[in-house]
């Protein structure tokens, strides 16, 4: 399985490889989103304006800002690029999933996020969760070829010849329930957004 960690790992190595220039209001807009979610972490009311958020602060988030960014629209990229979707059965599993873990009902919770427009904020952020599995799931393919051309023996290879060295890699899951509920600061652009998101993005 996949965890969280491989997943920030792989968005951060996609945003540092693929340093693309991106729109000064978008930008902005990250940054003011960060802070609030900065604020509601530490319990802080929300701010009409952001009159805390004054240009020394907003020059510091800026770098992280703009990697946000960067990762959301290469994300998209390679989702259209590779044909990867969000189906009505994984939106619906993952509705399912999410209900039960609060207690309530599939129906109701679905109801709830339509009222509340967040149907597609959650399909995005699942959309972005696969397509960082899948980036994560083709470096590990990617890693075995090398191994494998550079001649070095795979676990099973490895016990047919009586040596005991060990290959290998462990991975846990995280559902993208980030979570993607995930009201948190994330200055960080390897922040993976999960599809709890009750913020806009």
């Amino acid at each position: 399985m996949i965890d969280r960690e491989a997943r920030e790992n792989a968005l951060r190595e996609l945003i540092k490889r693929n340093q693309i220039p991106v729109a000064a209001s978008l930008v902005e807009r990250a940054i003011e989103m960060q802070y609030a979610r900065l604020r509601q972490m530490l319990g802080m009311k929300p701010e009409l304006g952001n009159p805390g958020l004054n240009d020394e602060l907003r020059d510091k988030m800026r770098p992280a800002g703009a990697d946000e960014v960067r990762g959301q629209l290469l994300l998209e990229a390679i989702a259209d690029k590779e044909g990867l979707a969000i189906t009505d059965e994984e939106l619906s599993r993952h509705i399912e999933t999410t209900a039960k873990a609060r207690n309530v009902a599939p129906a109701k919770l679905r109801a709830e996020w339509q009222r509340d427009d967040k149907i597609d904020n959650i399909t995005y952020s699942l959309r972005q969760d696969k397509v960082l599995r899948f980036l994560v799931s083709r470096a590990e393919v990617t890693e075995v070829d090398q191994l494998t051309q550079r001649g070095a023996q795979l676990p099973d290879a490895a016990h047919e010849h009586g040596e005991h060295g060990e290959h290998g890699h462990s991975h846990e899951h995280g559902e993208p329930g980030h979570e993607h509920g995930h009201e948190h600061a994330h200055g960080e652009p390897g922040h993976v957004h999960g599809p709890d998101c009750d913020h806009d993005h």
